[in-house]
């Protein structure tokens, strides 16, 4: 179970591909700013230093968060107990559980997983106050020409059911076809945490799951064109399991799904355990 403390790096897991959107993508940068811009709510978009223009990008905070939720939800799903939310005032710390170990890594480790101070898989992998990500999803740079359009919406008025008066908006958003770079480095997570997190990836894959605003109006459906996984550096086939709940991962497809699948069979594997886990205030040692 070291992969919990961050004390040693056991090895670094890169999913990296091109996600392309299939309908109209907004993730937005909030009210105009630029005098210019006619629409009311511009898409985000970072300076292109090369292109000399801004161009659009999806967040990787936006993403991280896309994962998060759903990886919750799915938990809570399959019946694991004792998930929070992650939210402020919802989640499993408030940063000030560890004050008194400071210097002495080891007896945080220790209440960690004795469940002496309780910390949730999700946590765990995504962080919480006071206690670091085992998970970074880097921003998704442009990788071809993005077409912007804007539409005309009306607010809808929820007790009538009718157009709000003076209530019409504009907004950016990105034809579809644009493509962007995906980039997920995972430290030290075991092959079912990376099951957990590949089975919202197939989601997004299959339009299950959106990303962006205006999910309702059918905006923000992606798909990936191609997933690459390495391991330390390196394209691996085989990828080790981590502890006694994980079991070795055999990549045999280069197929999207199928990489994917070979991650979600671990976190099938493993979520028996790993509600029993759960069930016992998240006490990873073994009975």
């Amino acid at each position: 179970m070291q992969w919990i403390s961050h004390l040693k790096n056991l090895r670094t897991i890169k999913i990296e591909g091109e996600i392309e959107n299939v309908s109209p993508l907004r993730i937005g940068s909030g009210k105009a700013q630029v005098l210019e811009s006619i629409a009311d709510l511009t898409v985000f978009k970072i300076y292109d230093p090369q292109k000399r223009v801004h161009t659009p990008v999806i967040p990787g905070s936006s993403l991280k968060g896309v994962l998060r939720s759903q990886v919750v939800a799915n938990l809570r799903t399959y019946g694991i107990q004792n998930i929070c939310d992650g939210l402020p005032r919802a989640t499993c710390l408030e940063g000030n559980e560890f004050t008194r170990y400071e210097g002495d890594s080891g007896e945080k480790y220790h209440n960690i997983l004795s469940g002496y101070i309780k910390v949730c898989l999700a946590c765990l992998i995504f962080g919480s106050p006071g206690f670091s990500s085992h998970l970074i999803v880097n921003d998704g740079y442009s990788l071809n020409e993005s077409k912007l359009a804007t539409r005309t919406m009306v607010a809808i008025d929820r007790k009538s059911g009718s157009a709000k008066q003076k209530s019409l908006y504009t907004v950016e958003y990105i034809e579809p076809g644009a493509k962007f770079a995906f980039d997920l480095i995972a430290f030290n997570l075991p092959n079912y945490t990376i099951g957990l997190i590949s089975d919202v990836l197939l989601k997004i894959h299959k339009g299950i799951v959106s990303l962006g605003s205006l999910k309702t109006k059918g905006f923000g459906q992606m798909k990936f064109n191609k997933v690459e996984i390495y391991v330390n550096g390196k394209p691996e086939t085989q990828i080790a399991s981590l502890d006694p709940f994980d079991t070795l991962v055999t990549i045999e497809d280069s197929s999207v799904e199928k990489k994917l699948l070979s991650f979600v069979n671990a976190w099938e594997k493993a979520k028996e355990k790993i509600s029993e886990v759960a069930n016992r205030g998240w006490n990873w040692m073994l009975p």
